[in-house]
Protein backbone atom coordinates (compact mmCIF):
# COMPACT_ATOMS: atom_id res chain seq x y z
CA UNK A 1 0.00 0.00 0.00
CA UNK A 2 1.75 3.41 -1.02
CA UNK A 3 0.97 6.27 1.63
CA UNK A 4 -0.98 4.11 3.76
CA UNK A 5 -3.75 6.16 5.28
CA UNK A 6 -5.99 4.70 8.92
CA UNK A 7 -8.92 4.98 5.75
CA UNK A 8 -7.50 2.95 3.05
CA UNK A 9 -6.70 0.33 5.71
CA UNK A 10 -10.47 0.70 6.59
CA UNK A 11 -11.17 0.46 3.00
CA UNK A 12 -8.88 -2.47 2.23
CA UNK A 13 -10.19 -4.03 5.08
CA UNK A 14 -13.89 -4.04 4.13
CA UNK A 15 -13.40 -4.71 0.64
CA UNK A 16 -11.90 -7.82 0.86
CA UNK A 17 -14.90 -9.56 0.88
CA UNK A 18 -15.42 -8.72 -2.63
CA UNK A 19 -11.91 -9.02 -3.80
CA UNK A 20 -12.34 -12.70 -2.79
CA UNK A 21 -15.79 -13.09 -4.08
CA UNK A 22 -14.31 -11.95 -7.15
CA UNK A 23 -11.47 -13.92 -7.13
CA UNK A 24 -13.45 -17.41 -6.31
CA UNK A 25 -12.05 -17.82 -2.88
CA UNK A 26 -14.18 -18.59 0.36
CA UNK A 27 -14.99 -17.59 3.70
CA UNK A 28 -11.21 -18.79 4.73
CA UNK A 29 -9.36 -17.04 2.26
CA UNK A 30 -11.60 -14.07 3.14
CA UNK A 31 -10.55 -14.14 7.06
CA UNK A 32 -6.99 -14.40 5.92
CA UNK A 33 -7.77 -11.22 4.03
CA UNK A 34 -8.94 -9.57 7.13
CA UNK A 35 -6.46 -10.66 9.46
CA UNK A 36 -3.55 -9.98 7.58
CA UNK A 37 -4.62 -6.59 6.60
CA UNK A 38 -5.62 -5.71 10.30
CA UNK A 39 -2.23 -7.43 11.35
CA UNK A 40 -0.72 -4.11 8.83
CA UNK A 41 -3.47 -1.66 10.16
CA UNK A 42 -1.60 -2.27 13.90
CA UNK A 43 1.76 -2.05 12.51
CA UNK A 44 0.57 1.29 10.70
CA UNK A 45 -0.69 2.76 14.34
CA UNK A 46 2.92 2.02 15.76
CA UNK A 47 1.96 5.01 18.29
CA UNK A 48 -0.41 2.53 19.78
CA UNK A 49 -3.12 5.78 19.57
CA UNK A 50 -5.86 4.29 20.44
CA UNK A 51 -8.53 5.85 18.06
CA UNK A 52 -5.85 4.05 15.15
CA UNK A 53 -6.03 1.19 17.27
CA UNK A 54 -9.93 1.20 17.42
CA UNK A 55 -10.15 1.88 13.87
CA UNK A 56 -8.50 -1.53 13.03
CA UNK A 57 -10.43 -3.28 15.28
CA UNK A 58 -13.70 -1.73 13.90
CA UNK A 59 -12.40 -2.67 10.48
CA UNK A 60 -11.64 -6.41 11.09
CA UNK A 61 -15.10 -6.95 12.96
CA UNK A 62 -16.53 -5.09 9.74
CA UNK A 63 -14.51 -7.21 8.05
CA UNK A 64 -14.88 -10.74 9.27
CA UNK A 65 -19.05 -9.87 9.20
CA UNK A 66 -18.89 -8.91 5.06
CA UNK A 67 -16.92 -12.81 4.95
CA UNK A 68 -19.50 -14.65 6.65
CA UNK A 69 -22.50 -12.85 4.94
CA UNK A 70 -21.17 -13.12 1.39
CA UNK A 71 -19.11 -16.26 1.47
CA UNK A 72 -19.70 -19.58 1.96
Amino acid sequence: MINPTIEKFEDAIGSCSDEILTLGGNRRDCVRCVNDLFSECLKFCVSSAFACRNACVSARTYGKFSCKANLE
